[in-house]
């Protein structure tokens, strides 16, 4: 992880589902959110446009994180994230 939470965050992880490395498959680009209800009007707008939820929005791994995650039509992975 770098970076930090008012400028932005850069992950390089394992594939989360234990599958091989691939283009879309332990990459994810994140994008800060203001807010959850944010991330929550982003899922649904993602959702009637073909997007496919992998997350819905929700608290995150972590005290204090609200996230969702998503796979586009093209099938890149796609996230919000809020803090506080």
């Amino acid at each position: 992880m770098y970076g930090d939470r008012a400028a932005g965050l850069f992950f390089v992880t394992m594939p989360q589902n234990g599958e091989a490395a691939t283009a879309a498959n332990g990459g994810t680009i994140m994008f800060k959110a203001k807010s959850s209800a944010e991330i929550e009007a982003w899922a649904k707008a993602a959702a009637e446009n073909g997007g496919t939820i992998l997350d819905a929005p929700g608290p995150g791994p972590r005290p204090g994180i609200y996230v969702s995650r998503l796979r586009d039509p093209a099938g890149n992975k796609l996230g919000a994230i809020c803090f506080g």
